[in-house]
């Protein structure tokens, strides 16, 4: 699912804001979804990661312009996991 919005700001022009649901790969436990969740919260541009532990997969509100799918995956991957960006 995704949902693409443009909010103006007015000193730096258009925004554009991203609401996309990934598949997660790796994770066993809650402590496993806790880290994926905290790693994308520490991106710069994400706006709010939640993850569903059952489900494996994670929520994201992200700045396009500021960060990409691919940089998201790059952080996942960095502790260990895998983000199903394409």
């Amino acid at each position: 699912m995704e949902t693409v919005t443009n909010n103006a700001i007015a000193s730096t022009g258009i925004e554009t804001t991203v609401n996309k649901t990934y598949p997660v790969t790796g994770m066993s436990c809650a402590a496993c979804a806790k880290g994926v969740q905290n790693i994308l919260q520490k991106q710069e541009g994400v706006q709010s990661a939640l993850v569903n532990f059952p489900d494996k997969k994670v929520d994201i509100v992200f700045n396009s312009d500021i960060v990409s799918p691919a940089k998201l995956k790059k952080a996942v991957k960095s502790i260990g996991y895998d983000l199903l960006v394409d």
